[in-house]
């Protein structure tokens, strides 16, 4: 009933009217249905107490055309409401996501995204599915009213043996959900898999053992498992379906044989019956659909709220922002002050790091170097405002980061991550052709000027270049945003040797010429000289450091960072 209110809100959202367009239609059908089902008695029975034999035609077919064109009317108003809710749904999904900390991030698996969008297709029907039951209901409520006036006893009788049957199909029913969530939950999985088949081919594809495993002992599995719940909860909506069916030839049964001898329903009475339990089976039908239905979208909707909680702005710790930020102006200095993060790793176990404390300062270049491990990636996501301190504070030109200026400091950021994703399309507010020239010229200064494909006209670039070279093209992407403050996560790490040269001795510092500030992640201890300060960190903590000059000292670093 939870889920239903909810459902109910959602449509209310999407239109103001609803609750009134959905009574309206309640209230036309329960005239005509009722008018409907009362010419045709009468005229089966040969009866005409309220409407004489020349406009009993007339009076049908008007009926008829009244249900129809109110039920066309709702109709096309539910199919732009259910349009609204899948754009609502994927829009607002997708905005949480990009809106969401990087903390959040990580703790989803990409299947599930994938599933939501599934789970918004099967929501979006809801409103279909609705007008069937809201006809139905009335249908139903209308015919047994019938009944009971025809006959108390039958009618009460008849309306017993309806209760009786949907209190056997709904018990039915809530074993039928329990697989359906677990075959949800399969799915789930199942894309997760996918996605790691897709994304790692290769290194599938060199193994066997891994091949195999993902394949049989993963995704068969998963499919097996799906295949089993899936037929079990499809057999027993089939069982349901088939009792329904012959519960009405029981209930045809009863009225025959039992409400005539027992009740003593006279030959008018029995027909009268008859004629209005045909006329129920196909809205009871729709009922027993729509409670089917519901079933799914009630697991649909607890999926996409649950997704919605995971990566919701209020309940990442991240703040709301808007689309368009202005960088801020003049980055000076950044600031670390006993800033502390931690997070669980393998076992239960936690990482801390810090606390640190650190000063950049603008112009400057910095390289963080330690083992795998050591916090340096974290030390990176602190620094670019992805992750918020558990303690301590940030400071940006001496004024603490928080709140509202994080993304205007995120705004004055850009980078190239060991992982990082090069766009074939260009997502910069400026296309690629208004900064052909500027574009042209730092590909040239990365030795890439006729190994990029870029298509102006269309705004994107041509993906065939070798990993070494596609961290080149999203380094001159970074330079591109003319942000002050430049980071690189291992970038050297892929190049080669020549290349890698190149890079230190002269692209670090003509990058610094512009004006940039530059904080790289580096195990080239042989251009550690070249930078203006190394710090080493180490579990976590920054454990020595040099400046340019002096050659480091691995058990007793001279720490010279700023505090």
């Amino acid at each position: 009933m939870k889920n239903l209110l909810k459902i109910f809100r959602i449509l209310q959202s999407k239109n103001g009217n609803f609750y009134a367009y959905l009574i309206l239609l309640g209230v036309i059908n329960s005239i005509t249905q009722s008018g409907l089902l009362f010419i045709i008695n009468e005229t089966i029975i040969g009866k005409y107490p309220f409407i004489g034999q020349g406009y009993k035609a007339a009076a049908f077919f008007g009926l008829v055309v009244l249900s129809f064109l109110a039920c066309r009317a709702f109709q096309n108003y539910l199919i732009r409401t259910t349009q609204q809710i899948i754009y609502h749904f994927e829009v607002a999904l997708v905005d949480e996501v990009r809106r969401g900390s990087l903390q959040s991030f990580e703790q989803l698996a990409t299947g599930e995204i994938y599933s939501a969008i599934s789970d918004i297709r099967i929501l979006a029907q809801f409103p279909e599915y609705l007008i069937l039951f809201v006809n139905a209901v009335v249908f139903v409520l209308c015919g047994t009213a019938y009944l009971v006036w025809t006959s108390a006893p039958g009618g009460l009788l008849t309306i017993g043996c309806m209760v009786v049957l949907f209190k056997i199909y709904l018990v039915r029913n809530k074993r039928i959900m329990a697989d359906l969530n677990e075959v949800r939950n399969l799915q789930d999985d199942y894309y997760s898999y996918l996605s790691d088949l897709l994304a790692g081919f290769k290194q599938i594809k060199l193994s066997g053992d891994k091949s195999n495993n993902i394949f049989q002992k993963h995704i068969v599995r998963n499919r097996a498992s799906s295949l089993r719940l899936g037929s079990r909860a499809a057999s027993g909506y089939a069982g349901n379906e088939l009792i329904g069916t012959y519960s009405w030839y029981l209930l045809i049964g009863l009225i025959l044989f039992g409400m005539t001898k027992f009740l003593g329903l006279s030959n008018t009475q029995e027909i009268t019956f008859l004629v209005t339990v045909l006329y129920l089976m196909a809205p009871v039908a729709n009922i027993v659909i729509f409670i089917q239905h519901y079933g799914l979208v009630a697991i649909a909707l607890e999926r996409i709220l649950g997704l919605q909680d995971k990566v919701g702005v209020a309940k990442a710790g991240d703040e709301p922002v808007e689309d368009r930020v202005p960088a801020a102006s003049g980055l000076k200095s950044i600031r670390f002050h006993q800033v502390g993060y931690s997070y669980n790793v393998q076992n239960g176990e936690a990482f801390v790091l810090g606390p640190i404390d650190l000063r950049i300062n603008k112009g400057e270049i910095l390289f963080l170097t330690g083992a795998n491990g050591s916090g340096k990636s974290t030390v990176l996501k602190l620094l670019c405002g992805l992750y918020t301190p558990h303690s301590g504070e940030i400071y940006i030109n001496d004024q603490l980061l928080a709140g509202s200026r994080l993304q205007e400091y995120r705004n004055t950021i850009s980078a190239v991550f060991s992982d990082n994703v090069l766009f074939t399309r260009n997502y910069l507010s400026r296309e690629f052709r208004h900064s052909r020239e500027q574009l042209s010229a730092y590909l040239e200064l990365l030795q890439l000027t006729d190994k990029v494909n870029i298509q102006f006209d269309k705004d994107q670039l041509a993906d065939t270049l070798s990993s070494g070279q596609k961290r080149r093209v999203a380094l001159s992407l970074a330079l591109l945003e003319e942000n002050d403050l430049l980071v690189l996560d291992e970038f050297a790490a892929e190049q080669d040797p020549q290349f890698k040269k190149e890079f230190y001795h002269k692209i670090l510092p003509y990058i610094r010429d512009m004006g940039k500030t530059i904080v790289a992640v580096t195990h080239d201890d042989r251009y550690f000289g070249l930078a203006d300060r190394v710090l080493k960190l180490e579990d976590g903590t920054i454990t020595g450091g040099f400046s340019a000059g002096l050659v480091p000292d691995a058990a007793n670093g001279v720490n010279l960072f700023q505090r």
